[in-house]
């Protein structure tokens, strides 16, 4: 389980390396989001390493249009009258698990998204003690992590946003050698557009896609939890 993520935050990179317009309007409705409740809605730039409930700019398409928009890590399905008790993981999708359960069979197909990460953190055993690891790519500084979005909004409609969960699959050698039995899948370039636009392809041929991840090795050391 991928609880926490240290992402690439500066929108002007994101939208030059992957062609990509920053959507303007939704920052600045996250901003008068921050404006009322500055805890629940932290400033983008100032948190780089986010976990459940933080936000992030997440990659999205419309039509021949890549969008750049603020997502909070930790899906809201839509419609949910209260938020779903933490116990339940709903920041890590499983890849096995993307048509069997509820919540990520009505997103898979429909609403995808990428995060571009450049380490993830996770809590593994050692010698009966738990630690927390961050792992890096060797070959690469950005890592494209596939995943899933919902848009929730609040019944008087004042308060509505975004929120993604990021997609998991079996880890390399390094990740498992270190102690942690999943990780977050890395898109190759070539597969940007087509998991962006999901609905011009079927759910079979997207689960071939991301059962083929960009081959990586990860180096990794210990770090505050």
């Amino acid at each position: 389980m991928c609880y926490s993520v240290l992402v690439e935050q500066d929108l002007r990179r994101l939208a030059k390396d992957f062609d990509a317009i920053i959507d303007e309007a939704a920052f600045k409705a996250y901003a008068e989001l921050q404006t009322q409740d500055p805890k629940r809605f932290r400033p983008l730039a100032s948190n780089p390493r986010i976990y459940p409930q933080y936000f992030a700019p997440i990659l999205v398409s419309e039509g021949k249009q890549r969008l750049l928009r603020p997502m909070r890590y930790r899906v809201r399905p839509a419609g949910s009258a209260v938020e779903v008790p933490s116990k339940y993981n709903l920041f890590n999708a499983r890849l096995d698990s993307l048509e069997k359960r509820a919540t990520w069979s009505q997103l898979f197909g429909h609403r995808h998204g990428i995060l571009v990460a450049r380490a993830f953190f996770e809590w593994v055993t050692r010698e009966e003690k738990k630690q927390v690891i961050a792992f890096q790519a060797r070959e690469q500084e950005l890592l494209p992590i596939p995943v899933l979005f919902d848009r929730w909004s609040a019944p008087d409609g004042q308060i509505s946003f975004d929120s993604f969960a990021l997609i998991t699959g079996e880890p390399p050698e390094e990740v498992l050698a270190a102690g942690h039995d999943r990780c977050p899948l890395v898109l190759p370039p070539e597969a940007y557009e087509t998991w962006l636009h999901p609905e011009a392809s079927s759910k079979r041929a997207l689960k071939s896609l991301l059962a083929h991840p960009l081959a990586l090795s990860f180096t990794h050391e210990l770090a505050t939890p």
